[in-house]
């Protein structure tokens, strides 16, 4: 099992990440670039289909603020979860002897 461990940690080690080609003209890109600099507007990818859409951003952040608004879908908590969520998980861990990535990779170093 320690050798599996180890080729499967050095094989992602060892992975180039390299950026994907652009299937667009650059002209393009750049526009998309100025875009996306742009703070009056707010670039997404639709609800449906493989679309982008370009909106006002105040048009956008109202948009999300009637929906969080709709009490039959969304309730508004009383205290963050996120510190109990974390807890419970590395507890999660502990019990069950599993290790996180991050100490399996240091613990074959």
């Amino acid at each position: 099992m320690h050798r599996v461990l180890s080729y499967i940690l050095e094989t992602i080690s060892s992975i180039e990440v390299v950026p994907p080609k652009l299937n667009f003209p650059q002209r393009l890109n750049r526009a998309l670039m100025s875009l996306k600099e742009d703070s009056t507007i707010i670039i997404a990818k639709a609800d449906k289909g493989d679309t982008v859409v370009v909106m006002d951003s105040s048009h956008y952040y109202g948009l999300a603020a009637k929906h969080l608004a709709d009490a039959q879908t969304y309730e508004l908590l009383e205290t963050d979860p996120s510190e109990e969520i974390v807890r419970r998980y590395h507890q999660y861990l502990k019990d069950s002897n599993v290790m996180e990535v991050s100490q399996l990779a240091e613990s074959y170093r």
